[in-house]
């Protein structure tokens, strides 16, 4: 978007003013948010932004993959740490994790994935 102003609200918010209060969902212990692109993914940037709270150690959090399913981005939580595994075809699988902070306490936890190819 040259040229464009581009506004981002802060977590819990929405609408153009960023006035709106999100409702979040509810999902089981074995649910996960899973998108499937229609398009290709953009190659020079991936922005992931969720925000979640769980008591659940292990797990799938959200999984974004293109139509085919040659690129993938997905957010899990392994023994209480927040995860990401990112492959933009032919790329191998990346594999990341945060062990400072563990996040399966029960308290809201915002996650922001940014990948800027150079």
């Amino acid at each position: 978007m040259d040229g464009q102003w581009v506004c981002g609200c802060e977590p819990g918010w929405a609408g153009e003013d960023c006035r709106t209060h999100t409702q979040p969902a509810y999902f089981a212990s074995s649910s996960y948010v899973k998108m499937a692109l229609s398009s290709i993914p953009p190659a020079q940037s991936t922005f992931i932004q969720l925000r979640f709270r769980t008591w659940e150690a292990w797990g799938q959090l959200v999984a974004v993959t293109s139509q085919h399913g040659r690129d993938l981005a997905a957010i899990h939580l392994l023994n209480s740490h927040v995860c990401l595994q990112m492959r933009l075809h032919p790329a191998a699988l990346t594999h990341l994790c945060l062990s400072e902070v563990p996040l399966a306490d029960g308290e809201w936890h915002t996650v922001y994935v940014h990948r800027i190819k150079y």
